[in-house]
């Protein structure tokens, strides 16, 4: 069962941080290297660039590697809280802002090509896989590869997320931008 933001708080009362986990297939390390932490040729972030955690160790694991780092967020921490409902209107500014730094504006597509659009967060279930599958609808609506559409998201992405701390999603993702990134939260243990 997913936890919303403030169900976790709650559970996590009585302490100054969150306690949240990244898994990872890679050997244990004691320094975090984001220009080596990327999987593949050509890996991108449609949520931004930095570490990816979730507040269950289980999960971590199950999803995303073997070996767990714990990182303990400050509770004094500027944190943007991105729910379903909140992130309707992101959404549409990052839709236009992608559009318009591809060189074209959302206002002259037609009405299909609209319906699309709008058809991806009604049925996207997760911020991530909508950001991808705008990705994916982009690419070929205007004939553009596809790593130039993923890196624009990106970009915007970055730019969203760099007044905060951390960015928890209500799907139990929290990302902390690779600026805002601090090793000394961080630990295999």
């Amino acid at each position: 069962m997913i936890k919303s933001f403030n169900e976790f708080v709650n559970e996590e009362s009585g302490s100054d941080y969150y306690t949240l986990y990244h898994g990872t297939d890679s050997d244990f390390f004691t320094h975090l290297d984001f220009d080596k932490a990327a999987k593949g040729d050509r890996y991108n972030n449609p949520l931004g660039d930095g570490i990816y955690l979730t507040p269950f160790k289980e999960d971590a694991k199950k999803f995303f590697g073997k070996n767990v780092y714990v990182y303990h967020l400050p509770k004094s921490s500027n944190i943007k809280k991105v729910t379903k409902e909140n992130w309707e209107n992101d959404f549409k500014e990052i839709v236009s802002e992608t559009i318009k730094r591809l060189g074209f504006n959302y206002e002259d597509l037609d009405q299909l090509r609209k319906n699309q659009i709008n058809s991806i967060y009604k049925f996207q279930p997760t911020q991530i896989l909508m950001l991808n599958k705008l990705t994916f609808l982009l690419e070929n609506l205007y004939k553009i590869d596809k790593y130039d559409v993923a890196d624009i998201i990106e970009e915007v992405m970055n730019e969203r997320n760099e007044p905060y701390d951390a960015i928890w999603y209500d799907y139990g993702e929290v990302l902390i931008p690779t600026s805002k990134f601090n090793s000394s939260y961080f630990s295999n243990k």
